[in-house]
């Protein structure tokens, strides 16, 4: 089991977990808002392997402010090819013009990505002022056949390289 620190914010009566050690250990900094989780989610004690904080809660803040704001555009907008028309021009013109309507289509994909982060973090602030609270929680989960059994840090060691490799790492050095 992993027991992983989470700083505790305060927002309009609700108590929200920052992840304190994933939270700089991402490919992309805006998958940063799928860290943030719910405090009755979160155990006033570690019941595993336990991570230690790596980034201080006013950092967080100012990363979902950052977030919120942000302006990012990746290439092409959404603009394309349909994905099922890729899938057959692949098979009927060269690789590298194939590779380049893929590379757009892609980027549209990272551009709604960011978009819903951007929409995530603008409604955590929406909330109200986040007040650090000096807390740390922990999420502790389990870890079965290098597999992590949470729905989010299950598909961010999908999509997100560095954090998979982090993950590992960490899954790792919590066996010895």
């Amino acid at each position: 089991m992993l027991s992983i620190p989470y700083n505790l914010v305060g927002v309009s009566e609700r108590k929200l977990g920052l992840d304190a050690f994933f939270w700089t250990r991402l490919d992309l900094p805006y998958r940063r808002v799928l860290l943030v989780r719910d405090s009755r989610w979160l155990s006033r004690e570690p019941l595993g392997c336990e991570l230690k904080p790596e980034v201080s809660v006013e950092d967080q803040i100012r990363d979902l402010t950052e977030i919120a704001g942000s302006r990012e555009y990746f290439g092409e907008s959404r603009r394309g090819m349909p994905f099922s028309m890729l899938r057959l021009a692949s098979l009927i013109i060269p690789y590298r013009v194939a590779e380049i309507m893929w590379e757009q289509r892609v980027n549209a994909m990272v551009l709604d990505e960011v978009e819903m982060a951007r929409v995530i973090a603008r409604r955590l602030l929406e909330l109200g002022s986040l007040k650090p609270l000096g807390e740390v929680l922990w999420l502790n989960v389990s870890v079965k056949d290098r597999v992590v059994e949470d729905k989010v840090l299950g598909y961010l060691s999908r999509v997100d390289k560095a954090f998979s490799s982090s993950l590992a790492e960490v899954v790792r050095m919590c066996r010895r």
